[in-house]
């Protein structure tokens, strides 16, 4: 109730937009009559005394500070009072977005319990066609049964003589798939024994060409002695002259002696490599590459260096003759080693047969070597071949293992399924017997059935037809309340917004009102200022005279308004009678139009009577304000001796525009009783606000009052001082 009390105060758009017109126009006249009053005084006292122009400049800034400070405060009550019809909208229409979400409130919770209703109606009818349904499936399933059993003596033997063909069938297919694997199995394990054979042969080839290698490496090594003796034999028997030529010989034989013996080293570790690489073939039965390549390797080093040795220069061949033919010295019978110093001795009288000797044994060496190497060549490549047909006979013996294992858990899954099948075979023949003596208890059940079945139809399709009826129901129901739920979101989302903009006004509102505040300090400062300014001039008699006409002329005005005044009250009340027909005749339209909704219209028309109760007691105090204006009326007759009894003109001109001030607010006063009047004459559903603009309109012209007589003081005192 506080928060719209307040409102009720406020001005109405249409007496805003009058005041707003019309107080233009009063402030203009009020600027031409004290412009007009300052002219006949200042042309009267011209006649008496020498006019003083900075006081009367300094008069006409001050009058129009003050002119424009009043225009400023006339635009900022009209923003305020736009900014309060605003707020008024606002708060309107938030009170009725409430009244229409009670109203929707209500509607859905109504709707809510028509559903509840009709759920709690489909579920019971929904819980009886299952019913239905179940009787029927077992109607069904006993007729099922029934035919079951006079058919089973006729229909068994056929079934049994089927599952024996079916599963015999079966039983030659996997015997089929077992032969021919058994057959695949046998010709896998052939192929194995052959590439083992293989195997074994290819071994045996690698040892024996390992054998021949070793004895080759034997050779080696005895050459390697007898070329140590004789390399002990030369130094005894060479003689003084051949020094040089034994020096040589010498080293180069000591070269070739260290050529053999790391030669003879490589092929020990050959045949090491070579010997355990056939001990780890026979254990494990797999290649070994390493190896291998490191014979090779070992042996075209020998054929480097056998190479090398071949590229000795041509100073060197005569100490390879000597070497050569003590080589054969060497090799020669034990009974002749006697004589083999003479040979020595003499061999250099015969280089070309030593030649010719050294050269073929060197030929011979290379062949054997040559030989040697085509021999592991050889080894080697039938080596790789049995370990790669190795290792695809392991990967087929574990591919046939695989399909063997198979083989055997289908044939152990075939033999479940066998014995599945007798047993179920064996549990059909006892439920065939249970269900002929079933189906004999069932044919009795069923004619009962059936017409229970029927008599049940019919209640469904009664049942069907209610249902859709109530869907259809809940359908409609349930589109309203959608559609009350759009409607409540944006009546929500409106009053957000209004409430958003009430705030923001009330802002603005209370900014402009400090600025009004200023406005006033500033207006009473102008006004001490302008008295002290009056107080020195004494060209101002002839104001005071044209003072008291003028209050004179208030006298009238007020008699006038008093008259207005009475004759407003008057139509007030022939407006409350017209407002009292207006309530019965729409009370009686909305019973005629509205049967149904008799809920919702008793609730509306108990609202609007207590708005109209509202509006009467508000209607009531509008005239108590209006009295009270009579009264503050009759009090202005009294000012007249306040203002007779001065002489002095100083203090009085300051109040030059004080009364023309009251002048325009009487006259803004007269206009808004005017306007009241105008304002009365509306319809019912802007009596409110009629009654509220009154209410703010008798405040404004109480607050114009006390500013009016704030002035009053002032003339005692004026006339005190003309009396001293």
């Amino acid at each position: 109730m506080d928060r719209r009390s307040w409102l009720w105060r406020k001005k109405s758009p249409g007496e805003t937009e009058s005041s707003g017109s019309q107080s233009p126009h009063s402030e203009r006249f009020s600027d031409d009559q004290v412009y007009g009053t300052q002219m006949n005084q200042s042309a009267e006292v011209m006649s008496k005394v020498e006019p003083n122009e900075e006081e009367i400049s300094d008069v006409k800034i001050l009058t129009e500070r003050l002119s424009s400070a009043l225009l400023e405060i006339s635009t900022k009550e009209e923003l305020v009072q736009q900014h309060a019809k605003v707020a008024e909208e606002a708060v309107s229409g938030w009170e009725k977005a409430e009244n229409q979400l009670s109203s929707l409130k209500k509607q859905l919770d109504d709707a809510k319990q028509n559903n509840s209703v009709l759920e709690d109606r489909v579920s019971h009818l929904d819980g009886a066609l299952k019913e239905c349904m179940r009787q029927l499936r077992q109607a069904r399933e006993d007729q099922e049964k029934k035919k079951i059993h006079e058919v089973a003596p006729y229909g068994g033997e056929s079934e049994k003589s089927e599952i024996e063909t079916q599963l015999q069938q079966r039983l030659e297919d996997v015997e089929e798939e077992n032969s021919t694997l058994k057959a695949e199995l046998h010709s896998r394990l052939e192929e194995l024994e052959l590439r083992l054979t293989e195997r074994d042969l290819s071994t045996q080839a690698a040892e024996a060409a390992s054998k021949q290698h070793l004895e080759s490496i034997k050779k080696v090594a005895k050459l390697e002695a007898e070329c140590r003796r004789l390399k002990a034999i030369a130094r005894k028997n060479l003689s003084a002259n051949d020094q040089r030529s034994m020096t040589a010989s010498s080293i180069y034989v000591e070269s070739l002696t260290d050529s053999t013996s790391d030669s003879g080293e490589r092929l020990m570790a050959v045949e090491t490599d070579m010997r355990k690489l056939g001990a780890w073939e026979t254990n494990e039965h797999e290649p070994s590459h390493s190896d291998s390549w490191a014979i090779i390797a070992e042996v075209e080093q020998l054929k480097n260096s056998a190479g090398k040795n071949l590229m000795v220069p041509s100073t060197e061949i005569n100490l390879m003759d000597d070497f050569l033919e003590m080589e054969r010295l060497a090799a020669m019978p034990d009974t002749e080693s006697g004589s083999g110093f003479i040979v020595v001795g003499h061999s250099s009288n015969r280089p070309n047969v030593e030649h010719s000797s050294m050269k073929s044994g060197v030929e011979a060496l290379v062949q054997k070597n040559a030989e040697l190497e085509k021999k592991l060549e050889i080894v080697e490549s039938h080596k790789l071949e049995l370990e790669t047909s190795l290792i695809e006979c392991q990967k087929q013996l574990v591919v046939s293992e695989n399909r063997i294992k198979e083989a055997e858990l289908k044939v152990e899954e075939l033999q479940t399924q066998l014995d599945l099948v007798k047993k179920s075979h064996e549990e059909a023949c006892e439920e065939l017997k249970a269900s002929q003596e079933k189906n004999e208890m069932a044919e009795s059940k069923l004619k009962v059935a059936e017409t229970e079945v029927q008599e049940l139809i019919s209640k469904i399709n009664s049942l069907d037809g209610e249902i859709e009826k109530e869907r259809a129901l809940s359908a409609e129901n349930l589109a309203k309340h959608e559609k009350l739920v759009e409607e409540i979101e944006k009546e929500r989302a409106l009053s957000a917004e209004n409430l958003s903009k009430y705030e923001k006004l009330e802002d603005e509102i209370e900014k402009e009102r400090a600025l009004s505040a200023e406005n006033l300090a500033k207006y009473e400062k102008l006004e001490e200022e302008i008295v002290k300014e009056r107080a020195l001039s004494a060209e101002n008699l002839s104001k005071y005279e044209k003072l008291e006409e003028e209050i004179e002329k208030e006298r009238a005005m007020s008699e006038k308004e008093r008259a207005l005044s009475m004759e407003n009250l008057a139509k007030c009340e022939k407006l409350e009678k017209e407002i009292l027909i207006m309530k019965y005749e729409g009370g009686l339209n909305r019973d005629a139009e509205i049967p149904h909704g008799e809920g919702v219209s008793s609730e509306i028309q108990l609202r609007q009577e207590k708005e109209l109760a509202l509006a009467a007691s508000r209607f009531s105090e509008c005239r108590k304000t209006i009295e009270s204006l009579g009264q503050q009326l009759k009090s202005l007759a009294t000012l007249e001796d306040f203002l007779v009894d001065s002489d002095k003109p100083m203090d009085l001109a300051c109040e030059a525009v004080t009364p023309n001030k009251g002048v325009e607010k009487l006259k803004l006063h007269n206009n808004n009783n005017n306007n009241k009047i105008s304002d009365l004459s509306l319809p019912k559903r802007d009596s409110e606000q009629s009654v509220s603009v009154i209410s703010s309109q008798s405040v404004n012209n109480v607050k114009n009052l006390s500013s009016f007589g704030r002035f009053h003081p002032r003339s005692k005192s004026v006339s005190k001082r003309g009396t001293h």
